[in-house]
Formats: C-alpha cells, structure tokens, sequence
C-alpha cells in the first residue's frame, strides 16, 4: 500500500486543528475567525468546511459555523472502547454510594485535563461539567495531575496559570503554582474549595498507569453544604478507589 502524499497529510491536520478551535470557542465562528484562528487563506478553510460539512462534523448556521452532531459518534465511540473509562465506572458508582458525592474521572491530554468519566451524587450540584470538557492543570483538581508530570512540564503548565485570577480574584503565579505541586506531591491528594468553581468543592488523588500520572478521581459536593472537613473523611475511601483504577496496567 502507498504512503499518503505530503499534502494529504497537511490536509488532515488542517482539517483536525479546524475542530479543535470550533470545540474550544464555545460559540460559533465566522469563516474570518477560523482562519485568522489556524492562520489559513479562507478560501483553504471555506474547502476544509465544506467537506466536514458533507458528514455532519461541521454546521453552518447564519454564516457561521459550530461542531456537528456526527462528533458526538466519537464521543460515544471513546466512551465505549475506552478500557480505563469501562473499568472505572464501577468502582466510581461505588464510590459515590458510600460517599453521596459526584466522582468525577479526568484523564491527562497534553497540558489539560479531560473529564471521561462522572458518576453524580445525592445532592445536586449548581453546575454539571459536560463529558469530554477540558479544563487547565493549573488550577482546582488539574493540580493532583500535574504535581507528578516530569519537572519540565509541571514547569509549562505553571507558564500557563500566571496572571490566572481564581473565583476569588486572587492572581496566580508560577512560582505558587509549583509550590502547590510540591505540597501535592508530599500529600498524595488535594482538597479544592471554590478555587477554580466558586460553586464546588472536591478533594482529588492521582492515576497512574505504572508510574506515570494518567489521570485524577475526584469526589466533589457543593461548596455551601461540603467542609473540608466532611472531604478529609472521604479520602481514604477516594484513596482506596484510585489504587483500585490506577492497577489497571491496560490504559493508555
């Protein structure tokens, strides 16, 4: 079998980075926007969307444009194939029946985190983050994933969160960033209260797969109703929970 050419390759990353600046928007796009976003003629961008239009992947709506319904098939596709998202939901389940609070599964993606897995508890909660939403390490639960990445990263990641304002307008800085990963590190664990979600509280451990950080398992409540206090107890069934997933040796 031949190798693709060059220029069929370029074109399916131009496709790729296409979806992936509709998907961090949150709102739709107009055609200038996209390619002043991935740095493309629009008359490249307006071929690329036609075609991803052509199966649903892209929608176009008052002469702009938004992911398409066809990308929730990969999303179930993931969710379904996915060995660690398949073996955690049980043991998650179990985990919020003994606790009442949300368990919540985020997996390392680059310098994010991506929330694969959610298991709600008793008591509502004022915001519900949707399947696949990516958030920053930086901040709140991300911090339990990026204390144990290697030195350089926890390095890049905290580059990102400087001059970030939390819910309580506080300023971040590099140098507090890191000193939260060595605290993490010491601790195993992290409580969180309104720092990234005025709203919510939780207390996180880290996954691994072998000895390399793949994830975070979160128990969190509403931030009006959940002490810290209430969050330390839980740790040890949370703790439990996370060595349970992280000897799954087959995720990647």
């Amino acid at each position: 079998m031949s190798k693709p050419s060059q220029p069929h390759i370029r074109a399916v990353e131009r496709a790729v980075t296409i979806l992936q600046t509709l998907e961090r928007a949150q709102r739709p796009l107009r055609l200038k926007e996209i390619g002043e976003a991935v740095e493309l003629h629009s008359a490249t961008v307006s071929r690329i969307l036609s075609t991803l239009q052509a199966s649903n992947y892209v929608v176009e709506e008052d002469q702009r444009y938004r992911l398409g319904a066809a990308v929730l098939r990969l999303t179930h596709g993931y969710l379904v194939n996915d060995p660690l998202s398949q073996f955690a939901r049980p043991v998650m389940q179990s985990l919020t029946r003994q606790t009442g609070l949300t368990s919540t599964l985020h997996l390392l993606s680059g310098l994010e985190r991506l929330l694969s897995v959610r298991v709600d508890g008793f008591e509502p909660m004022q915001y519900q983050q949707p399947i696949g939403r990516w958030l920053p390490l930086f901040i709140g639960s991300g911090k339990t994933i990026a204390a144990f990445m290697p030195t350089q990263q926890q390095e890049e990641v905290a580059a990102l969160g400087d001059g970030h304002e939390t819910t309580s307008h506080h300023v971040l800085t590099a140098a507090e960033i890191l000193e939260d990963f060595k605290g993490i590190r010491h601790d195993r664990h992290l409580v969180s209260i309104g720092e990234r979600d005025i709203s919510i509280a939780s207390i996180s451990v880290p996954l691994f797969t072998d000895e390399t950080v793949a994830g975070s398992l979160s128990l969190t409540g509403p931030s009006d109703s959940t002490t810290q206090e209430q969050l330390e107890k839980v740790l040890p069934s949370l703790t439990s929970a996370g060595h349970e997933i992280s000897r799954m040796k087959s995720y990647s």
